[in-house]
């Protein structure tokens, strides 16, 4: 059976959801995030698409899926802390 990661965003401050800025806490770091940012915008349909796939019965697809979610969630935090230099 093959391993699931988790990525979890555990807190996202106000501001972050309508386009303003703030921080996320993503696996118990925290991530700031620069105001209408893009980036934001790619994480949460990639939080979205992960969420939705979880309503899968095909598992094969649900882990494809998951695993795609994961890929976009890590590249755009990761994108996020160059731009940002935290």
């Amino acid at each position: 059976m093959p391993e699931l990661k988790v990525i979890v965003v555990s807190i996202m401050s106000e501001g972050v959801g309508k386009d303003g800025g703030g921080f996320i806490i993503v696996n118990g770091k925290l991530r700031r995030i620069p105001p209408r940012s893009p980036k934001l915008k790619e994480i949460d349909a990639a939080v979205t698409l992960m969420a939705e796939s979880e309503n899968l019965e095909d598992k094969k697809i649900r882990l494809q899926l998951a695993d795609i979610s994961e890929a976009l969630i890590s590249a755009n935090v990761n994108r996020l802390v160059e731009e940002t230099g935290k």
